[in-house]
């Protein structure tokens, strides 16, 4: 008997949608950059592919998790008329706006593997550049306000330490994917060694405690956990194992050679972790708000100027609650959880670090406007659409014999 021939329900993504949305990532690497050349377009950007994108579709699935975080969204809106001080919602509004908006547009349909591709590989070299021009355009942070920081400076602007680490951790995830469960040939198992090494030791630069954290536990999944119904032991993962040992132990050696002794002591002196440079006081701050307000929240930056800390939280997951109570809290990170778990649960590895690598640096920051943060919900959710498609394609083929 013949194969049947299913009709396929991808959305249809030609050259120039493809190389839009892969600019627009580019983009959100070189931002605070590209600021001073041409000013800021990222919002302008950002309108632009959820525009053209959205008019290319012709049929959306609606998600429960679309709807969650939609009246996430809403209930934050709502929360600004009873927040004193609106600083935080003037700053963050259309940035907001237009990240939960980009989340929708890319979610809404499934893309082909052609697309994944080019999206999963457009985002690792633009970290592996990022990385590689870290070795040599590096400057301390706010011209020596913070030497013991070095983070990349070009034009003469600069990003925040921790955010630029957390740009360089998901390339160190997606390469780490690769050499583990893809890569046959020695060449390209090489390049990606280099550039996991090269973008860690541009973590350990910028100083980021919470960037070297997440790297370890992202190296630690990436060798332990089995990819599409792989073994979790078997001599894979002993080989993984040996060559993550083996790049930890060289980027150790390097850092003590290299790394300038306060940053190494910053990076590797752990009884300085204790306090995370006074955000356990931000946290506790922001928590009275919680408390007081457990199911609502104080509202949308509530805690700016609460008990006179005028300072961002340092935590997106306390920031929420502090913002919308256990209620906000729950429409925007059940969403979130369920992408992580059905990633693990299905064994999409790549879809998991990647998601990894954007929601553990909001532990130690405030991720919720930032682009790394909604980038790394938008592509895994895109692979795990991508992943249940093709599942259900193949369960169709089955049944048609």
């Amino acid at each position: 008997m013949e194969k049947a021939t299913i009709s396929s329900d991808y959305a249809r993504t030609g050259k120039s949608l493809t190389f839009l949305f892969c600019f627009y990532l580019v983009f959100c690497f070189y931002e605070p950059y590209s600021n001073i050349l041409v000013g800021s377009v990222g919002k302008y950007l950002i309108l632009l592919v959820v525009f053209c994108f959205l008019i290319s579709y012709k049929a959306v699935n609606i998600h429960w998790i679309h709807i969650s975080i939609i009246m996430w969204f809403l209930l934050k809106i709502t929360s600004i008329f009873w927040v004193s001080l609106n600083y935080v919602v003037r700053l963050h509004l259309f940035s907001q706006i237009g990240m939960i908006a980009l989340f929708l547009a890319m979610t809404l349909v499934v893309f082909d593997d052609r697309f994944i591709r080019a999206v999963v590989c457009t985002t690792l070299l633009s970290s592996a550049s990022m990385g590689f021009l870290s070795l040599f355009f590096s400057e301390p942070y706010l011209n020596e306000l913070f030497s013991v920081r070095q983070v990349l400076t070009l034009f003469g602007a600069q990003n925040d330490p921790n955010d630029q680490a957390a740009f360089l951790l998901v390339g160190i995830a997606i390469a780490l994917y690769f050499l583990m469960n893809k890569s046959k040939k020695i060449g390209w198992n090489l390049l990606l060694v280099l550039i996991m090494l090269i973008n860690a030791y541009a973590i350990l630069k910028t100083g980021s405690r919470a960037g070297l954290l997440a790297c370890g536990l992202i190296a630690v999944l990436g060798v332990v956990l089995p990819d599409r119904g792989r073994g979790m032991l078997s001599l894979r993962t002993l080989r993984n194992l040996s060559m993550v040992l083996l790049s930890g132990l060289t980027l150790f050696l390097l850092a003590l050679r290299f790394l300038p002794d306060n940053t190494f002591d910053r990076i590797f002196r752990f009884s300085s972790y204790i306090g995370g440079s006074g955000r356990s006081m931000l946290w506790e701050n922001a928590l009275e708000i919680f408390f007081h307000n457990p199911f609502f929240g104080g509202g949308w930056g509530s805690y700016w100027g609460y008990n006179g800390v005028y300072s961002a939280v340092h935590n997106t997951f306390i920031s929420t609650l502090t913002d919308g109570g256990i209620i906000g809290f729950s429409l925007l990170f059940v969403p979130v959880f369920a992408i992580i778990l059905k990633s693990f649960k299905r064994g999409n590895l790549l879809s998991l670090l990647i998601l990894l690598s954007g929601v553990l640096p909001s532990l130690f920051l405030d991720a919720i406007n930032k682009r790394f943060f909604w980038n790394a919900l938008i592509i895994g959710f895109m692979l795990i659409l991508n992943y249940n498609y093709k599942k259900k394609l193949e369960k169709k083929q089955q049944n048609s014999y």
